[in-house]
């Protein structure tokens, strides 16, 4: 019996234990390409870190308030057991803010929440 109770307990110390650490760690990682993004770099800059948008659109609104050209395309970024949605915005043609929606909704920048607003509303409607 004791030496069941000794298997139990390196199956969770050995085996579970570390599952359920490096489960919850993974959404740290950060994909090599996307470290060297920099504000201020052309959309084709950004591109050609080997990012592929799987969606790229134009905020027509934001776009009219602030008198400037909006742009922001989408990635899907693995976290911890899904993909979800990740953004980079640019005006004209130069990269402003990147993250997931909830970043640009918390900021203080009244543009980035404009424009948070408008991509959800967009991806809403796709």
């Amino acid at each position: 019996m004791k030496k069941n109770q000794n298997n139990f307990k390196a199956l969770i110390t050995f085996v579970i234990l570390p599952l359920i650490l490096f489960s919850s760690c993974i959404s740290t990682f950060v994909e090599e390409e996307r470290l060297y993004v920099r504000k201020g770099q052309s959309f084709e800059k950004v591109l050609s870190h080997g990012i592929n948008p799987k969606q790229t659109f134009e905020l027509i609104g934001v776009s009219k308030k602030y008198k400037s050209n909006i742009k922001v395309f989408k990635i899907n970024m693995p976290t911890a057991n899904v993909r979800d949605n990740y953004f980079y915005a640019f005006r004209n043609d130069s990269l402003i803010f990147w993250g997931f929606p909830y970043k640009f909704l918390r900021h203080e920048n009244e543009q980035l929440r404009d424009i948070a607003s408008e991509m959800i509303d967009s991806l809403k409607a796709n």
